[in-house]
Formats: C-alpha cells, structure tokens, sequence
C-alpha cells in the first residue's frame, strides 16, 4: 500500500480531477428491473481505500460524484441543487467524519421515491 498512497498522496497535492471508476455512488443500488430489490456492492469500499491512501473524506466523495460528472460530460448530475437529476443515500453519521459511514446505506431516495433498506 505504501506506493499507491505516494501516488494518491502526490495527486491530490497536484490537484488534478481524479475520479472513482463506478456509476452506483452509494456502493448499494436497486435492482435494475425489480426496483424493490437491494443489491449492495463492494465497490462503496473504495472510499475508504482512497482515504487510507491519503484523499481527505470529501476529495473521496467528491471522485465518486462532481468528478465523476464532470469527467462524463454531464451537467445535470453530480451535484445537490435545484434542477439536478440526483440519487440521494441516507447513512447513519457524517462521512466527513468517518468515511466508512458510507458502507451503512440506510436508504436511497431515486427520482423522488425512498427506497429503505431492507432488514438483515
């Protein structure tokens, strides 16, 4: 790990756009058909692996989001404002804080409509 957190280290000190290479921000998604269904995945460890390596809390979120969108093209998203097309997670604590927070993804609010977690 000592190499990749020199490199995320020296990145973010040159500012550049980084971005994190996954379109489900929150690492838990619904089913594409069957909207019901909660499908969680692995990739939402990748924030915590961007902080070990040396991103702050917000330049991690910021890679899965504006970065992201921003790097797609796309102006309507990656964002929180009005007119924005935006998937919202609920999670239990505040990511600036404590990254791993992230991986506890109470709900999802897409297009207008709560989806909770199902129970364990």
């Amino acid at each position: 790990m000592g190499r990749s957190r020199t490199s995320i280290r020296a990145a973010s000190t040159a500012q550049p756009r980084v971005h994190v290479a996954h379109a489900d921000v929150s690492g838990c998604c619904l089913h594409p058909r069957r909207r019901e269904e909660w499908q969680c995945q692995e990739n939402v460890e990748e924030f915590a692996a961007l902080v070990d390596r040396g991103m702050t809390n917000i330049e991690a979120i910021r890679a899965a989001t504006i970065n992201a969108a921003d790097l797609l093209g796309v102006d309507d998203r990656g964002r929180i404002a009005p007119g924005m097309l935006a998937d919202l997670v609920a999670v239990p604590g505040d990511p600036l804080e404590g990254i791993r927070t992230l991986e506890d993804v109470q709900f999802v609010m897409k297009g207008g409509r709560v989806y909770k977690r199902p129970p364990s």
